[in-house]
């Protein structure tokens, strides 16, 4: 659901501020807060751990509008749109954003 921050439903951004709360960090509520929250790298050399995103404007950055945690494997953990539960995915390219936040 657009806005929720758990503990038993999140949108994208939530899942990944709790994900990191969980680990001892605190990133940004929102996804595009999110994308500048950390050293940006390559998607192609992200690591486990790292945030994935898609935009709008031909994966603009500005326009950013997903956001989900790099697992490994061309996989992330992510909450799709409301009334699917959270799960794994491969990556899609439609609207990658071409850079990865790895947040400090």
């Amino acid at each position: 659901k657009w806005g929720a921050e758990g503990p038993d439903r999140f949108d994208c951004s939530g899942l990944m501020q709790s994900a990191y709360r969980h680990a001892g960090l605190t990133i940004p509520r929102t996804s595009g807060q999110q994308y500048h929250a950390g050293k940006h790298v390559p998607v192609d050399q992200a690591r486990p751990g790292d945030l994935i995103f898609w935009a709008d404007a031909a994966g603009n950055p500005s326009a950013i509008h997903h956001v989900a945690l790099y697992i490994g494997n061309n996989q992330v953990i992510q909450a799709p749109q409301t009334g699917e539960t959270v799960k794994i995915s491969d990556i899609w390219d439609s609207e990658l954003v071409p850079k990865a936040t790895r947040p400090a």
